[in-house]
């Protein structure tokens, strides 16, 4: 999960209900129902709706709450200080009388600890950033174990039983060496809990994949791109051979570099 997570007002200080409002925006981001997220996040509707509301819940909901959104650990680390935040705030908030210093110290600290919170809770989310750029069967695979390791599943054999796949044809996918039908990767990265939005992630990433191939012409060997044809940085070959658009390929900078004998080709 990615995005931009903006602070509260400053002249107000009302974390708690930043807090909320952040929960609720990215419930709403997720497409998950109410209902659906309290069955991914193993909580009651009521916690559900109560996490979104004016006090600020447990960490044990919060937390559950935004895995099931999709944050990943690094993610959550940052979540947990933002949360600190918001219930101290909710305390201090609560408290008819304090010094001027003791409050300007605690509204300081606040500040300072909720941007470092919300700047790693800010983090990529690692799926979407590895299927945005997939541009090989084995790019597909590593998404899929990248999910699955979210869930805990770490081998094949566990990935291929919490998915419902064939060990074999799991290892299969995992390798690059056959790319899932739609239908079947649609259910695999389900049953790994993806997010609608890592849905349909993996099945742009797989259209691409089913795509025809670039098909530009190497410079030198005139033999064609196999990548799919929207995708970036280098061309490349059935063989391995590598060029660009605006530049020699790979091959004749490596000839330059080693006919002059160490010097850096330039690029």
């Amino acid at each position: 999960m990615s995005s931009v997570i903006s602070s509260p007002d400053s002249a107000t200080c009302d974390y708690p209900a930043e807090f909320a409002r952040q929960l609720a925006r990215f419930r709403e981001r997720s497409g998950f129902s109410v209902r659906e997220l309290a069955e991914r996040a193993n909580c009651s509707h009521s916690q559900i709706v109560r996490a979104t509301g004016p006090k600020v819940p447990t960490w044990k909901v919060a937390k559950a709450f935004l895995a099931a959104c999709g944050f990943d650990k690094a993610a959550l680390d940052g979540w947990q200080i933002a949360w600190q935040v918001a219930r101290d705030a909710e305390r201090e908030l609560s408290r008819d009388e304090y010094s001027t210093a003791g409050r300007e110290w605690f509204w300081s600290t606040a500040k300072n600890s909720w941007s470092e919170g919300m700047k790693a809770a800010s983090s990529a989310n690692p799926v979407l950033v590895l299927l945005r750029d997939v541009e090989t069967p084995e790019g597909l695979g590593n998404a899929i174990r990248t999910l699955a390791s979210r869930a805990g599943h770490t081998t094949v054999r566990a990935i291929a039983d919490a998915s419902g796949v064939a060990k074999s044809t799991m290892q299969r996918w995992l390798r690059g060496e056959r790319p899932p039908t739609e239908p079947k990767l649609r259910d695999a990265v389900v049953m790994l809990g993806a997010t609608p939005e890592e849905r349909e992630e993996f099945l742009d990433a797989l259209r691409r994949l089913n795509e025809t191939p670039c098909a530009e012409p190497h410079p030198d060997s005139q033999l064609p791109c196999v990548q799919h044809p929207r995708h970036r940085g280098w061309h490349t070959t059935s063989s391995g051979l590598r060029w660009l658009d605006d530049g020699p390929s790979f091959e004749m900078l490596m000839r330059d570099y080693r006919a002059n004998k160490g010097d850096k080709p330039v690029q």
